[in-house]
């Protein structure tokens, strides 16, 4: 039996998020963050791991979703290729995709070396 969709739409076209939303030219401490995205759905938490300033590891380390993480198990390692938190969002699983990339944004504010000149970091 196939799963429900998240919405009523027949497509399944992958489509990008905006570039707009993503952390621009980051510096990323090295270790192992985790952030909270959340949907209409319920919550997942982003696990990103960061080494050498670079994203290696991507992935849902707690999903709590009405649907099973594994529709959006298309995305979930795009991080790493792309060393930034956008991700494609897939139809029919678009809040589950939204509440992955929010978790990765939340993830990743958590990594970012402070400026030179000390200024703290908005969060």
């Amino acid at each position: 039996m196939p799963l429900p969709s998240e919405e009523t739409s027949t497509s399944t076209a992958v489509n990008t998020m905006p570039e707009s939303a993503a952390i621009p030219a980051a510096k990323w401490r090295d270790g192992v963050y985790t952030g909270v995205g959340d949907s209409p759905h319920g919550d997942i938490e982003a696990r990103v791991v960061v080494k050498n300033g670079r994203i290696v590891e991507a992935g849902i380390a707690t999903c709590d979703t009405r649907y099973p993480c594994s529709v959006i198990d298309s995305i979930v390692h795009q991080p790493v290729e792309r060393q930034s938190p956008v991700v494609d969002y897939v139809s029919r699983a678009t809040e589950s995709s939204y509440a992955y990339y929010y978790g990765l944004v939340d993830a990743l504010k958590q990594a970012l070396e402070e400026p030179a000149d000390g200024a703290a970091v908005a969060k």
